[in-house]
């Protein structure tokens, strides 16, 4: 008879080989399916060092920021699947494009939580969530410049606009594409 705890420990399993075939499905990078969950635990902690303030869902400020960032950050050390499908989507999609000098006028960590979703939606079969903290921690650990966008919980990243737009498109295009097959 099956206890609880090894049907969560069979449940974590399951995810974890259902994150690795995600990263592996929508990449096809080698590399990423070598990516230790030590290795990515090392990148999301140094990440998570370099951003004071920031929890699941974006940054924290004011009178919160001592209350909730513990937590917050605790429960994006827990989050290492996620990040490294975010690392992964980087890796393919971002990497490739030439940078900003600054983040000033970058595209925002909002805005690109949603394009990593879209993109695990349109290739594979299944959905993920993606919280603003990890995306906002998977394009530090990539070697993004970044910066705060004013008073809001998002980052702004050296990465152009237009550019991640135009990858947005390419994922409407294929979704459209998708739906008119079936």
């Amino acid at each position: 008879m099956e206890t609880l705890l090894s049907i969560t420990d069979s449940a974590k399993r399951s995810y974890e080989e259902y994150i690795r075939d995600i990263i592996l499905s929508i990449t096809g990078l080698e590399k990423m399916n070598s990516y230790t969950d030590e290795e990515a635990l090392l990148d999301l902690k140094e990440a998570l060092s370099r951003v004071p303030g920031l929890a699941r869902e974006g940054l924290i400020a004011g009178s919160d920021i001592n209350k909730t960032s513990e937590e917050g950050r605790a429960e994006l050390l827990r989050d290492l699947s996620t990040f490294k499908v975010c690392m992964a989507w980087i890796a393919l999609e971002l990497l490739p494009l030439p940078r900003l000098k600054t983040a000033k006028s970058g595209e925002d960590s909002y805005a690109l939580k949603h394009r990593v979703e879209k993109y695990v939606d349109l290739n594979s079969t299944g959905h993920i969530y993606v919280s603003n903290g990890i995306v906002t921690l998977a394009m530090v650990a990539s070697g993004f410049k970044y910066q705060r966008e004013g008073w809001r919980r998002n980052m702004q990243f050296n990465v152009s606009r237009s550019r991640v737009n135009k990858i947005q498109d390419r994922y409407f295009a294929q979704d459209r594409l998708r739906r008119d097959s079936n």
